[in-house]
């Protein structure tokens, strides 16, 4: 996905995590997620995020307008051609 953060650029991306912060923090700093603006990276320790999407597995996408209205969401993750395709 990072490959393709000049079709993200006017988005907010939020990645989020059940893992333990040291471990995230690798994994942004791995990925340079936290180089792009429109990255967030965050970590869920009580699970909330998890409890209330109730995803069968991961990764799992969820798109939301600017409005915060409901568009999708993706089990197994999609492609960026998809998200955009979805957020015009």
């Amino acid at each position: 996905m990072v490959d393709s953060v000049t079709y993200l650029t006017d988005l907010q991306v939020v990645f989020v995590s059940n893992e333990s912060y040291p471990h995230i923090k690798k994994f942004a700093a791995d990925y340079q997620l936290t180089a792009w603006r429109p990255f967030t990276v965050t970590v869920d320790l009580k699970d909330d995020l998890f409890r209330f999407f109730e995803p069968s597995s991961a990764p799992f996408v969820v798109l939301y307008d600017k409005r915060g209205n409901y568009i999708q969401t993706f089990v197994g993750g999609t492609s960026v051609a998809n998200i955009r395709a979805l957020t015009r």
